[in-house]
């Protein structure tokens, strides 16, 4: 034992330093794959905390009608949560077509549905008529960020008519309204694509003031401009393939492609039958209008998930 223990003096003498790297080694290599259980466990987590903070829409509705109720859709029990877009434009003097978003039809986008990560700044008051956010590429693009002003300039009611009818929309003679940067935001809906330059969202104050100057006269004209909805259910998009095969509801066609005419039957299952139509919202949409429209089409265009 004398021996065992003289021998293994000598050695620990004699390679003391290989034994410290080789005790660093062991420590880094177990470090290196503690971080990297670690990190595996919050990517896990990190989809369903971003869900929770932000309230994603679970699809987009595009029944594309002019006049079409969307009251009767929030009533149903499987909706959570519903905003709606209007298809329409608020012109920004100085900027490029497409910077402007779709803008808002009511106060519940960024607030029930889709609330957004706060880069800079806030939401815009939904009461106020001058207060827009923006998104990041507009600020690097535009060199206006939080606390700079814009001016929206809005069509006439009538310039909204002719437009409508003919599909060329003339420069603005409608109200201008000075509008300031409240926030920089990011959703999983209101994010940047690649090759845009960024967008802006006004207040939903403005359709609530200037509704005929962003409709027009007859809203519920065959040729008017669409609303449409980003709407939350129970259950998320896992309770779509349910909700199929519990309400089936009647349904017409309304010409070539996916645009439905649901029936307003009593029992609202035509209106449910219209929400089974809804396409999966695809989380690369932009703020930015043009791009909306290019995914909207795109959305429009793919069978029922």
């Amino acid at each position: 034992m004398r021996t065992v223990n003289l021998w293994l003096r000598l050695e620990l003498r004699r390679r003391w330093r290989s034994l410290v790297v080789l005790a660093l080694l062991v420590a880094l290599a177990s470090g290196t794959v503690l971080a990297s259980v670690a990190g595996a466990r919050r990517g896990d987590s990190s989809v369903e905390r971003l869900r929770a903070r932000t309230l994603p829409a679970d699809a987009v509705v595009l029944p594309n009608q002019p006049g079409f109720d969307w009251d009767r859709i929030r009533a149903l029990p499987e909706v959570t949560a519903l905003t709606t877009f209007l298809v329409t434009e608020v012109p920004v003097e100085g900027l490029t077509e497409g910077a402007d978003g779709f803008p808002p039809g009511d106060a519940d986008g960024m607030k029930t549905i889709e609330r957004p990560v706060m880069l800079k700044g806030r939401v815009a008051d939904p009461t106020r008529v001058d207060e827009v956010v923006v998104s990041a590429y507009f600020v690097s693009n535009y060199h206006k960020g939080v606390g700079d002003s814009l001016t929206l300039h809005l069509y006439t009611p009538q310039q909204i008519d002719a437009a409508l009818a003919s599909g060329d929309y003339p420069a603005p003679r409608g109200p201008r309204i000075k509008a300031h940067i409240v926030g920089v935001v990011r959703s999983p809906f209101f994010v940047d694509q690649v090759g845009n330059k960024g967008g802006m969202s006004p207040s939903a104050a403005v359709f609530a003031r200037y509704r005929a100057n962003l409709l027009g006269t007859h809203e519920t004209a065959k040729d008017g401009v669409y609303i449409n909805a980003l709407v939350r259910l129970n259950g998320g998009e896992s309770a779509l393939p349910a909700w199929s095969r519990t309400n089936p509801g009647p349904e017409e066609r309304a010409g070539s492609g996916d645009r439905l005419s649901p029936r307003q039957s009593d029992s609202g299952a035509g209106w449910r039958h219209l929400l089974l139509k809804i396409r999966r919202t695809e989380r690369s949409t932009s703020l930015n209008r043009s791009g909306l429209l290019k995914n909207a089409l795109t959305l429009l265009g793919r069978g029922t998930s």
